[in-house]
């Protein structure tokens, strides 16, 4: 996708999450871009972009320095996850970078005796970005997994995600959203030919 396509996409609003929290992160902004489609605005954003996401992670309180903590693997991750999809090795600094943000102690489950239930126990913004961070790391570190990255196959999104299915021949970040959309788009698009 040049430049000039990805800025004619439309500004996103809401979390995406296509299952992968390093990608996910990723996909939540920029400096470049994805400035257009940034949404880690306030250190609140990043609580809820916790909570909401694969890791779950509700009960945060973050902090401007957490927000500032978060932009800066973001980046890192996006560097690592643009050269991946090219077939290389990511720059050294952004492996170091994302290495740093591992190096955080991580999330500690918990479960609880009477309900059987799963949590974090005594979560924080860092904790959970350190998770992320070590998520980043094992994409890099497997070859094998750099082919599941996928950009959506829609004009109109963009989108960098993790293809987990068991084929491996996902072509859109969501099916509800732009799988949907563009089978509609064919359905009308055969339609209209039909008619002709």
């Amino acid at each position: 996708m040049t430049p000039e396509q990805r800025a004619a996409l439309p500004r996103r609003t809401a979390f995406v999450f296509t299952g992968r929290p390093a990608v996910d992160l990723a996909m939540t902004g920029g400096d470049d871009w994805l400035s257009a489609f940034e949404v880690l605005h306030a250190p609140a954003d990043l609580d809820r972009w916790l909570a909401d996401g694969a890791l779950a992670v509700a009960g945060t309180r973050a902090d401007a320095d957490d927000l500032r903590a978060a932009r800066a693997l973001r980046r890192a991750v996006l560097e690592a996850v643009d050269a991946l999809l090219g077939g290389r090795l990511p720059a050294a600094g952004a492996i170091e970078a994302i290495g740093a943000a591992a190096a955080v102690a991580p999330l500690v489950p918990r479960v609880d005796p009477r309900s059987g239930a799963r949590a974090w126990a005594d979560p924080t913004a860092r904790a959970a970005l350190s998770d992320v961070a070590r998520d980043a790391l094992d994409l890099i570190g497997d070859r094998q997994q750099w082919e599941r990255l996928r950009i959506c196959a829609s004009d109109d999104c963009g989108i960098v995600f993790y293809d987990a299915s068991r084929p491996g021949r996902r072509r859109w970040c969501s099916t509800e959203r732009c799988g949907d959309r563009n089978r509609a788009r064919a359905y009308r698009a055969r339609k209209r030919d039909g008619e002709r």
